[in-house]
């Protein structure tokens, strides 16, 4: 992931979009982690949007953009905590919306941007650096979206979402 960042921030790697079943494309990725969460005794599910059909994305860079998500709310969960992964179409804006909501522990502060910056922890309770959320955010740039986080409404945990264009990155 830090060399695909990079690669992309000095502009020497370049988006390569392909049609992908989405859904599937996400479900697929949620297989890959799905058994080592449920082993650490964290549930992951999916909904997804059917009306969602095929989507021009970068495989490569939205598997690194839903790992880094996943394993980020993986580590912020513990035993009996939930990850749910959905997907939605947004017709009106041209965009697909991928959400990631966990219910461990929320987002520390007010300030949600801070999560996706640079080198930020915005945690309460964890240490670390915060680079997997500042990649995911400038993957998702890459690709012509916007990614965002929350604390959940009802005060369990936080929700991390990612939009991409229906219709493919146009520079």
């Amino acid at each position: 992931t830090t060399l695909i960042t990079l690669k992309l921030r000095k502009g020497s790697m370049e988006p390569e979009p392909v049609l992908l079943r989405f859904n599937k494309c996400l479900r697929d990725i949620i297989l890959g982690i799905k058994e080592e969460s449920e082993l650490q005794g964290v549930r992951i599910t999916f909904s997804e949007d059917p009306k969602i059909g095929m989507v021009p994305v970068d495989e490569e860079l939205c598997r690194c953009v839903l790992s880094n998500l996943l394993l980020n709310a993986n580590k912020y969960c513990s035993k009996g905590n939930e990850i749910a992964v959905s997907t939605k179409a947004d017709k009106e804006n041209d965009v697909v919306r991928v959400c990631v909501r966990h219910t461990g522990n929320g987002i520390g502060g007010a300030d949600f941007s801070r999560v996706i910056e640079q080198y930020s922890e915005a945690y309460e309770d964890k240490t670390g650096l915060g680079v997997n959320m500042y990649y995911s955010a400038t993957i998702v740039d890459a690709l012509g979206g916007k990614a965002d986080a929350y604390n959940n409404t009802d005060g369990s945990g936080a929700t991390f979402w990612f939009e991409l264009p229906l219709n493919g990155h146009e520079k």
